[in-house]
């Protein structure tokens, strides 16, 4: 008998990490941002799984980036996001990478 077949969104969610933390992983990455990027990589991995996975599909077939960008429940997801402070942003970024990291959307 063989084992179950991995569930669709399983197998993209699991594509969607390998292909996004690997785009933070290569030398001379300071470690402020990659553990920001890493963070940031979560947070669209988990909204992107809000939705239905035939609608991402069209999406990402789309070529032209202001199609992407103005899907409206998307893009208000995103927005959201940032807004209510989940995601990170570095404040004040240096070439180094050295500057402080804060939650977007407040003041900590």
């Amino acid at each position: 008998m063989h084992p179950p077949l991995p569930d669709v969104g399983d197998v993209a969610a699991e594509e969607a990490k390998a292909l996004t933390d690997a785009h933070e992983d290569y030398a001379g990455n300071p470690e402020g941002h990659k553990l920001m990027d890493l963070h940031n990589n979560w947070i669209g991995r988990t909204i992107g799984s809000m939705f239905e996975p035939q609608d991402l599909t069209r999406l990402s077939a789309r070529k032209d980036p202001v199609e992407v960008r103005d899907y409206t429940p998307l893009r208000d997801a995103v927005k959201a996001a940032v807004d209510i402070g989940r995601t990170v942003m570095m404040i004040n970024p240096t070439k180094g990478g050295t500057s402080p990291l804060r939650w977007t959307g407040t003041n900590r």
